[in-house]
């Protein structure tokens, strides 16, 4: 079976063309004008044969061109995901977060690590981040339930003491590969309503360690799917983190 022709054979066709038609059209200068006319019409058809031959070559090796809007290449928007996604480890309490790259790192003072959303809203004259994420550690000696429950009351209570909140859902969870338990609950301020979550689980050093989100309204219907992404995504921060998260 023949081997098809490339870009290399086609170049090399359009050339021995020319370099015919030139030898011809000069015929030791004895052809007449009406022959070297029959030779120019030979070698204008060589050519437009030569050219026909390299889009068909190229159509058979690259396939059609495409013309209008293009559906997007999967790897490339995994990869567009990926670059607005880092994890951030807890060493301490040995766990690393997915994070938002266009969320901040808070100095905090009381050995909890914290990051908040650039975007804010304002609430009765305070500014506060649209989202916040934050680890700390327990010092409830009950159980892991317990101390979810205890310390999103707190976190709640801490929001505003105008606040109302709603436990949402509870129960028991794996999460960086240790059973944890995680409880959501509703936390309606004024006319806002907004999604807290808190995750109770064994820490790396002993103890217990404390995973809690607070995402405001500004979120819409989003916030338990983000709620649940966190969680789906964090992992332990001495084992290799899935890269890009799922």
């Amino acid at each position: 079976m023949p081997s098809p022709l490339d870009e290399l054979d086609v170049e090399w066709a359009v050339e021995r063309a020319l370099k015919d038609h030139a030898r011809r059209a000069a015929g030791n200068g004895q052809s007449t004008g009406g022959d070297g006319a029959v030779y120019l019409t030979v070698g204008a058809v060589i050519i437009v044969a030569a050219i026909a031959l390299f889009f068909v070559v190229s159509i058979a090796k690259f396939g059609l061109p495409s013309f209008g809007p293009q559906a997007p290449d999967p790897d490339n928007t995994a990869s567009q995901r990926a670059v607005k996604i880092t994890y951030a480890a807890d060493e301490m309490r040995g766990i690393a977060i997915p994070i938002p790259r266009t969320w901040e790192k808070r100095e905090t003072t009381d050995g909890t690590l914290e990051w908040v959303s650039r975007n804010e809203y304002n609430h009765d004259g305070f500014i506060n981040p649209v989202g916040v994420i934050r680890t700390a550690s327990s010092p409830s000696r009950g159980t892991l339930a317990e101390t979810a429950r205890k310390a999103i009351r707190a976190q709640a209570g801490g929001t505003s003491s105008q606040a109302d909140y709603k436990e949402t859902a509870s129960g028991s969870v794996e999460v960086a590969r240790r059973d944890s338990y995680f409880v959501t609950g509703e936390l309606r301020d004024g006319t806002r309503t907004g999604l807290i979550g808190v995750l109770a689980f064994p820490a790396t050093r002993g103890g217990v360690g404390i995973l809690e989100i607070n995402l405001s309204e500004d979120y819409g219907d989003t916030k338990s799917e983000f709620m649940d992404w966190i969680l789906a995504n964090t992992c332990d921060a001495a084992t290799h983190c899935k890269w890009p998260p799922k």
